[in-house]
């Protein structure tokens, strides 16, 4: 159950971070295209 638990929240914590990444591009993509 541990270990589950601990890959579980590394994918949910990477994922979010991915996430972030992929934002902050389309912003500064908008941004340039505006």
């Amino acid at each position: 159950m541990r270990l589950s638990k601990i890959k579980k929240k590394r994918t949910s914590g990477f994922r979010s971070r991915s996430a972030r990444i992929l934002n902050a591009r389309r912003r500064k993509q908008r941004s340039r295209l505006a």
